[in-house]
């Protein structure tokens, strides 16, 4: 089990980025914009806007993406150990 923990750590981390992500199956089942994801609610306000408050869509991207940035830097030491685990003999 030591030696699975970074590999089962990685594919926690990769299943919470493509959860993040996700865009079409909140389209398709979510109705209201109260309950709008990030990435749905980026695109809604985007369409609506008609590109006229650019820096508030790249501000609003910008605070989207944080969350991941900080999940890869908490979990940053998973990669490193995999590698180094796969690298030893």
């Amino acid at each position: 089990m030591p030696l699975a923990k970074p590999a089962i750590g990685v594919v926690a981390m990769m299943a919470i980025v493509n959860h993040w992500n996700e865009f079409t199956q909140p389209l398709i089942y979510l109705s209201t914009k109260n309950l709008f994801t990030i990435s749905v609610g980026l695109r809604a306000f985007q369409t609506e806007q008609n590109f006229l408050h650019v820096p508030i869509l790249m501000a609003s991207s910008t605070i989207a993406v944080l969350p991941l940035i900080c999940l890869f830097f908490v979990g940053q030491r998973f990669f490193v150990q995999g590698m180094s685990l796969s690298g030893m003999k």
